[in-house]
């Protein structure tokens, strides 16, 4: 069963109920720059393990600058897998997560 998850601009995290945030890099030769950002929406994660995570996104969102200005934002889904992940987790041990 996907773990499945919403998000959206005014997600924190309140010391009690998860969050997440979803950043795309490209590394290209001149460093890492940002893709587009989802700001709203739904993510799925159906396979999660230390090597790698494979997601289902639909949402919508734009640049880093549109993030208050929803006018601006676009349709945002697709599928896709990470591989050798950074995860970083706050009030959870993730390898109670990761199998």
């Amino acid at each position: 069963m996907p773990l499945k998850g919403k998000f959206a601009v005014n997600n924190r995290y309140d010391g009690k109920n998860a969050s997440a945030v979803i950043m795309f890099m490209n590394v290209t030769d001149n460093g890492m720059m940002t893709s587009e950002l989802p700001y709203e929406g739904e993510i799925s994660i159906t396979k999660l393990s230390k090597d790698s995570i494979e997601f289902e996104i639909n949402g919508k969102g734009g640049d880093a600058s549109d993030a208050e200005s929803p006018s601006n934002w676009k349709a945002i889904s697709g599928s896709g897998k990470m591989i050798s992940p950074i995860i970083m987790s706050y009030g959870i041990d993730k390898n109670n997560v990761l199998k």
